[in-house]
């Protein structure tokens, strides 16, 4: 079976599903989607571009969303980061691979851990690239704080200019902690979103 047989296979399955569970009165708010194979099933489902719901196969004034699991965003998030090395934030500004590499070698240098939890494993990630928690440790607000700390409180030269690379960790942290929040207590960026 090739790619788009299996694509529309899966879409025709998730339909189905969404109809069937809708015969007994349950009417779901959203699916979870974790992988690229289930981007283009989202293509298929979501054919607008860039639209993230699609009408219920039983009840088409019923919006179904479609949500991409974080922890696997994370992970692309992270593979991509460091693959391109040097990536552009919307004013033109570098964000930088480079800066989490410093980071490590100057924790391991040092003989200090920053609270950042940086790992030779988090560096060299290709090994264990669908590591989640690798994933997590390498992109955290301790991070972002480090980074900030040398660049502005000890004017480290190996970190100047990597404010880019901290706002976007920190949006990352963010990011995550919207997508993976589960307790209806929550608060701040932890707080549920639905």
């Amino acid at each position: 079976m090739d790619y788009l047989s299996k694509i529309w296979q899966k879409t025709n399955l998730v339909r189905t599903a969404l109809s069937n569970v809708y015969d007994t009165g349950i009417i779901f708010p959203g699916i979870k989607c974790d992988g690229p194979s289930y981007n283009a099933l989202v293509a298929v489902l979501c054919p607008n571009n860039m639209e993230t719901t699609f009408p219920h196969p039983s009840n088409p004034e019923i919006k179904i969303a479609v949500i991409f699991d974080i922890c696997h965003m994370m992970k692309l998030a992270r593979k991509t980061f460091a693959s391109f090395g040097v990536k552009k934030n919307q004013k033109g500004e570098d964000i930088r691979w480079r800066f989490i590499n410093e980071l490590y070698l100057f924790q391991k240098h040092e003989g200090l851990n920053a609270e950042t939890k940086l790992q030779k494993t988090d560096i060299e990630w290709r090994r264990m690239k669908m590591k989640v928690n690798l994933a997590c440790q390498t992109l955290p607000r301790s991070v972002a704080d480090a980074l900030d700390m040398l660049s502005k409180d000890f004017q480290d030269k190996a970190f100047s200019n990597c404010t880019a690379t901290v706002e976007f960790i920190r949006i990352f942290e963010a990011l995550f902690d919207i997508f993976n929040s589960r307790n209806i207590l929550g608060s701040s960026s932890k707080a549920p979103f639905i």
